[in-house]
């Protein structure tokens, strides 16, 4: 995790804390970065899951024209090398 990341986490914890204290709730502000760092994990967890594989038809089918077209670059490059 970066900096920024990390400070905005540290800073959503305090806000939190604070808005659990004045409702009469203590809880560790170490815990609460613990809980929003996990949240933060997992969604970034899932967004690159989602993005990086293809789990819907169309996107299948992009994936091989994409591999076509690697496929025909790559032979002409081989082509033009020799």
């Amino acid at each position: 995790m970066n900096e920024t990341t990390k400070t905005v986490i540290r800073a959503a914890a305090v806000l939190i804390v604070f808005a659990l204290s004045l409702a009469g709730v203590t809880i560790d502000t170490e815990a609460v970065v613990t809980g929003i760092s996990g949240a933060v994990a997992f969604v970034t967890l899932c967004y690159s899951i989602w993005k990086n594989f293809n789990f819907t038809r169309s996107a299948q089918q992009g994936q091989l024209v994409t591999n076509k077209l690697k496929n025909e670059q790559r032979a002409l490059k081989l082509k033009e090398g020799e």
